[in-house]
């Protein structure tokens, strides 16, 4: 395989070729693709978004990075369906995502709850027909950064113009990967097979809940980076079949590491050299193929904007308190709704007993 074949597979394809190699010299080849992918995409995050962000407002900033996600996976993963319909489907994310904080923010937190319901279930049923290929991840780090929006004129008609050309680029990428794909399954047989006994239709339903629930107190409590805290509980609850309480435990773990590290490289390196610490960053964490790891070095970035405004200290415990609650609040909307299924089920089960006696 060539090295540009070899910088179109993911990390743990190229981690699982360096680990088989056993000449020092193949191990190298293949660290040395790890490395430049890393690297690239890095270079080319910042170019994008940098430019997104000049060209339509740094306070859709958060949107760029979505949309740049967005392109990345869309060359390797689409929604399941017809191109033609997924086309549309986008179309349809794009539109939600921009008219659903601006719903919240004149209706209020109360009407909040069922607009997020109804927004983000739409959004899984849309891009996330295959929970493994790990869209709804991406989708709902998308939503959180949306709902972080102050609601003003200039704001909303940058991101107008920013979504446009997102969507466009994003269509033509969708188009030139996934044309051939799924061309006998439409967005109606998707939408049939959404059923209250199907159990992913039950997963969208329990993201849906409690990302309402994040959401709504968010908007009541009012604390400082509160976005942190969406970012962590979508990063739980969207991993299909996934053991929750291990998840959090590395959340938690790479929380509590990176933003430990963090400080000490603050306290170390002379401020005029800060700027550099987000990329290396994000390169080492397009080498890891760990979630603590990844979650580690995505405190690095955070923390960096943040410190700005807050402070190293402050940053650091809000990084820390806003994640950890995220997660719990995760933990807690998972348990409680199982708590709630099981208890309908008895009933259920007890209703029927009593028919048949």
């Amino acid at each position: 395989m060539n090295f540009y074949d070899l910088m179109q597979l993911d990390v743990y394809a190229l981690r699982g070729y360096i680990s088989k190699e056993e000449s020092k010299k193949g191990k190298m080849y293949y660290m040395s693709a790890l490395l430049t992918k890393s690297i690239l995409t890095v270079l080319f995050a910042v170019s994008v978004i940098s430019a997104m962000s000049f060209a339509f407002g740094t306070e859709n900033s958060g949107m760029a990075v979505f949309i740049f996600c967005i392109f990345m996976s869309m060359r390797f993963i689409g929604y399941n369906y017809n191109i033609k319909d997924s086309i549309i489907g986008l179309a349809v994310v794009y539109v939600i995502m921009f008219i659903s904080p601006v719903c919240q923010y004149i209706l209020g937190p109360y009407a909040g709850i069922l607009i997020n319901f109804m927004a983000i279930t739409a959004i899984l049923v849309i891009t996330s027909d295959r929970p493994e290929y790990g869209n709804a991840g991406i989708y709902m780090f998308g939503y959180v950064f949306a709902m972080d929006t102050n609601v003003t004129m200039e704001v909303m008609t940058g991101r107008f113009f920013m979504f446009i050309v997102g969507f466009i680029a994003c269509s033509i990428v969708m188009y030139r990967n996934n044309k051939h794909k799924d061309k006998h399954i439409s967005f109606k047989d998707i939408l049939a097979g959404f059923r209250m006994r199907n159990k992913k239709s039950r997963w969208m339903i329990k993201v849906a809940a409690i990302m309402s629930l994040l959401f709504f107190i968010g908007e009541v409590v009012n604390i400082d980076k509160f976005i942190w805290a969406g970012f962590a509980c979508a990063s739980i609850i969207t991993a299909y079949e996934a053991d929750f309480s291990a998840r959090v435990k590395q959340r938690t773990y790479g929380i509590v590491m990176g933003t430990i590290l963090f400080v000490l490289i603050c306290s170390v390196m002379p401020a005029g050299y800060m700027f550099i610490v987000g990329p290396i960053a994000g390169i080492i964490m397009g080498l890891c193929t760990e979630y603590r790891n990844k979650t580690a070095c995505n405190c690095f970035g955070a923390l960096a904007m943040a410190r700005g405004v807050y402070g190293t200290g402050s940053a650091a415990v809000m990084r820390i308190a806003n994640n950890i609650g995220g997660s719990l609040l995760a933990l807690f909307g998972i348990y409680a709704i199982s708590v709630v299924v099981t208890l309908f089920r008895k009933l259920n089960e007890i209703e029927n007993y009593q028919l048949t006696e």
